[in-house]
């Protein structure tokens, strides 16, 4: 499993947001060949985040926003394939 950052966005003032893809590849080693493979990636970041008049941002947003990849989706994915 590779999980790297697919998608960042960068706002107004230092502020950005990032998006999380995991790449999963299954492996039949005595064979060499790749039997499954799957890309599994986090919300997307949000286009616009409301800020207050000091320039942060409203709590709300982050909230409700995950980057990650969800780990859960990933091994039942995994689990569903070992034979």
């Amino acid at each position: 499993m590779n999980c790297y950052t697919l998608h960042s966005v960068h706002y107004t003032r230092p502020l950005a947001a990032l998006q999380e893809q995991c790449d999963v590849t299954m492996i039949d080693w005595p064979t060499w060949l790749i039997r499954y493979r799957m890309e599994l990636a986090g919300e997307t970041p949000p286009e616009n985040v409301q800020v207050d008049k000091w320039g942060m941002p409203d709590d709300n947003v982050w909230d409700k926003y995950d980057p990650r990849a969800d780990r859960q989706v990933i091994l039942k994915w995994i689990l569903a394939r070992v034979e």
